[in-house]
């Protein structure tokens, strides 16, 4: 696919619609998109016009809110640092023993 060209760089979704009779332009497609023309012909274009508008996903009504946007990343944060617990293990007791070292180590030069 590679970048945009200037001639696609600024094409949207309606520029692959033909305005007058509200259905994919196949040879747009085919020329622009050709590895997802299955995928795109899955979907009908609406035949009423209507603008775009952004929704934000997690919340019922669509809207955003700093309080939504700070729950989705406190969410996001937990489910990314929910790690399963790693067994305990201790390295060169087993081999060596314990040791009887002091607690707190100071090292001065």
């Amino acid at each position: 696919m590679g970048p945009p060209t200037q001639e696609t760089q600024l094409m949207t979704v309606k520029d692959l619609i033909c305005p007058i009779s509200k259905s994919w332009n196949r040879e747009k497609i085919a020329t622009y998109l050709p590895q997802y023309q299955s995928e795109i012909f899955q979907f009908r274009p609406s035949r009423f016009v209507a603008r775009d508008k952004f929704i934000w996903l997690p919340t019922k009504s669509g809207d955003y809110s700093t309080k939504t946007g700070y729950y989705a990343a406190k969410t996001l944060r937990n489910l990314h640092t929910q790690v399963p617990p790693q067994p305990v293990t201790s390295i060169g007791t087993q081999r060596y023993g314990k040791r009887n070292a002091p607690r707190k180590l100071s090292f001065s030069y």
